[in-house]
């Protein structure tokens, strides 16, 4: 047996042949590796993208609803009535997609969802309630329209430098 032992020791090809299926094995996990992070990268890219988008809808509807306001201020409800607001909010989505691929946003884009809970609040309660427009609803409308437009745009900045 230990005849049989040296001369495998001794066979060049054989001992050729371990090495290159270790190298295959090495070069195989390292593959590997190198494309859970591609494709983590791309699937992240990909989201990063998405929560792009639903944020300049959310600040884009946001900046429809102000507009309403103010045409319904100066007496102009015809024209503000054919203003196209869209029904429902993605902010739910825009949280989602943050918790999971982006937790380095989350703190900010749930302050920036929460200022536009309130903006919308605001805009709701003004334009339901048959309330007349005066200073003390016009200031809280325009002040919590500059903070929520603030603050998802400076998240849609940190979006682009990421």
């Amino acid at each position: 047996m230990s005849g049989y032992f040296a001369e495998l020791v001794n066979d060049k090809t054989i001992i050729g042949a371990c090495i290159g299926a270790a190298f295959s094995v090495v070069g195989a996990f390292v593959a590997y590796r190198l494309n859970v992070r591609l494709e983590s990268k791309k699937i992240k890219s990909s989201k990063k993208e998405q929560i792009y988008e639903e944020l300049l809808k959310l600040l884009s509807n946001m900046r429809l609803k102000h507009s309403y306001s103010y045409l319904t201020l100066i007496d102009r409800k015809h024209d503000a009535e054919q203003i196209e607001l869209e029904k429902g909010s993605n902010a739910e989505k825009i949280l989602m997609i943050t918790n999971l691929y982006l937790p380095e946003l989350k703190i900010e884009v749930k302050e920036a969802i929460s200022e536009f809970h309130t903006f919308n609040r605001i805009y709701n309660d003004t334009r339901h309630s048959n309330f007349i427009y005066k200073d003390k609803h016009l200031e809280k409308i325009e002040k919590s329209f500059s903070t929520a437009e603030h603050k998802l745009t400076k998240i849609i900045n940190e979006l682009v430098e990421i």
